[in-house]
């Protein structure tokens, strides 16, 4: 009797089956199946951190073990052909919390909070910042970073941006008063706090903001303005200017023969115009606030180089017209609240120029000179300037005459391609096939 019982013991133990065997699919191994519900089982050691994961099929498991990372938000998708691949992909765009969808932490869980890094990056990052740069990015994190300060860094993913970006979308679209048309700025502010985060806090952080985000963060089309006026449309909007009155056309034409920002020419002072030497520098420029008037004088232009501009015929006359309304004057500097002896070429009964004047002048001539339906804002002349002097003159010279330091931004963003080169482009394949058909005919 105890005999009998002792071999049905062992029998039993013998037939008994594992729940999980090891399987491999083709040079993967590591995986397991479920014999009783038949998924199969993976997991991956990174950084002595344990990822695992559950599939249907052998290959999403191989997969799945072959490419996963942590930095990624979504496991990699299978094999597929680019129709499944596109649908996936949309798919995935539009629903976040997708069933084989995986957010993990990103970087090492310091307990720091978007609130106090923002802070750090205020401190030690901003604070050195020009004056004015300092409380545009304030006032914008208000309004942009409000209902994320309390988000875990470790927990800033792709996904968290993406739901995010949705947030603020519903917010402006909501709102009948707002003008905004994308949160480009916005996230290329953002991405550069994570960048800072990343150099100085948590080497293991990843950025989370991709090239799909700014396409999701689109609220409407920006409307397309023409930035580089012809000949006979500076004309005509230098003469709608004096119409209205002889001052504002000598502010304009100086911005365009200095091709200058507006900026330059509103903080131009007397003592860098030389009528001996023929020269004016370029160091004064006012600095705004976020009401558009004079907060203070900067000591240099954008790029914290001075340049200087030859005086010529027209500019001599201008000068020479506006040095009969000097009138020195003393303005506060915001920045230390103390006056600040100032001469400016250009101002209203001894007082600096505040942006919103400007603007309504350049538009108002734009309106009547029928061109503002092509044109907006004040820094048409400095782009209308340098592209004329490459048409003309070449490259070199049209970024000898706007200061800039680099070629590129000159031909990419100021200026445009020669159309007399197109033109001779083809003027020369058309005579080079009728040669050809002259000859062919012979």
């Amino acid at each position: 009797m105890g005999i009998t019982r002792r071999l049905y013991m062992k029998t039993n133990t013998e037939t008994k089956k594992p729940r999980y065997e090891k399987v491999s699919y083709r040079d993967v191994k590591g995986i397991r199946k479920d014999t009783q519900n038949g998924t199969f089982l993976v997991q991956k050691y990174i950084r002595g951190e344990r990822y695992f994961a559950s599939f249907k099929t052998l290959k999403e498991a191989a997969d799945w073990k072959r490419n996963f990372h942590p930095s990624l938000n979504l496991k990699p998708l299978r094999s597929l052909n680019n129709q499944k691949l596109n649908e996936k992909m949309k798919e995935l765009s539009t629903h976040f919390k997708h069933q084989n969808a995986i957010e993990l932490k990103n970087g090492n869980d310091f307990s720091y909070r978007f609130l106090e890094v923002w802070e750090l990056y205020v401190a030690k990052h901003l604070s050195l910042m020009e004056r004015s740069t300092f409380n545009r990015k304030i006032q914008n994190a208000k309004i942009f970073y409000d209902k994320m300060m309390d988000q875990p860094m470790v927990e800033m993913t792709a996904g968290f941006i993406s739901r995010y970006l949705s947030l603020k979308k519903d917010e402006a679209m909501n709102n009948l008063h707002s003008r905004r048309y994308n949160f480009d700025d916005d996230l290329k502010s953002l991405k550069a706090i994570f960048n800072w985060y990343r150099e100085y806090i948590d080497a293991q952080f990843v950025n989370p903001i991709l090239k799909r985000h700014k396409i999701e963060g689109i609220i409407r089309k920006t409307p397309k303005r023409k930035k580089k006026m012809r000949r006979h449309e500076l004309l005509n909007f230098f003469d709608e200017l004096e119409k209205d009155n002889l001052f504002w056309r000598d502010f304009a034409e100086t911005q365009f023969y200095f091709s200058g920002r507006v900026q330059e020419v509103a903080g131009l002072q007397w003592g860098s115009v030389d009528f001996v030497d023929g020269m004016i520098e370029i160091e004064n420029v006012v600095v705004w606030g976020p009401g558009k008037d004079v907060n203070y004088l900067k000591e240099s232009p954008k790029n914290g180089e001075e340049r200087f501009v030859p005086m010529t015929e027209k500019l001599f006359t201008i000068f020479q017209r506006r040095l009969s309304e000097r009138r020195p004057s003393k303005v506060i500097d915001t920045r230390t609240g103390k006056l600040v002896s100032c001469d400016f070429v250009f101002h209203i009964g001894g007082q600096p120029l505040s942006y919103r004047p400007i603007q309504y002048r350049y538009n108002k001539a734009l309106k009547k000179a029928g061109l503002f339906h092509k044109y907006s804002s004040t820094h048409i002349l400095r782009h209308s300037m340098a592209n004329l002097v490459r048409e003309r003159m070449g490259i070199e010279h049209a970024q000898a005459v706007g200061g800039w330091k680099t070629r590129e931004l000159v031909e990419h963003v100021y200026t445009e391609r020669q159309a007399h080169l197109t033109k001779d482009a083809l003027k020369n394949i058309e005579e080079f096939m009728s040669e050809n058909e002259s000859t062919t005919s012979k």
